[in-house]
C-alpha cells in the first residue's frame, strides 16, 4: 500500500465546527485539512500585539487625509 492510501481525509472548515478534539486545550487551527493545536499567547505578545495596532493605526489615519 503506498503511503497516499494511508493519508486521512482532509478536513473541510465546516467538519472542524463540530469537531471535538482527542485531549484538552482549546486553542485548535486548521492546517490543510489537519487540525492542530496551538498555544496561547502569552502576556508580552499580547503587549506587542496592541502597540503594533496602536502604531499602524496612526500611521493609516495620517495617510488618509
Amino acid at each position: 500500500m503506498s503511503a497516499a492510501n494511508k493519508l486521512q481525509p482532509a478536513m473541510t472548515a465546516t467538519e472542524s465546527v463540530g469537531w471535538l478534539p482527542p485531549y484538552g486545550g482549546d486553542r485548535w487551527e486548521l492546517v490543510d485539512g489537519t487540525p492542530r493545536a496551538t498555544a496561547a499567547a502569552s502576556p508580552r505578545h499580547g503587549a506587542i500585539q496592541s502597540e503594533a495596532a496602536i502604531l499602524l493605526g496612526g500611521h493609516l489615519a495620517i495617510g488618509g487625509r
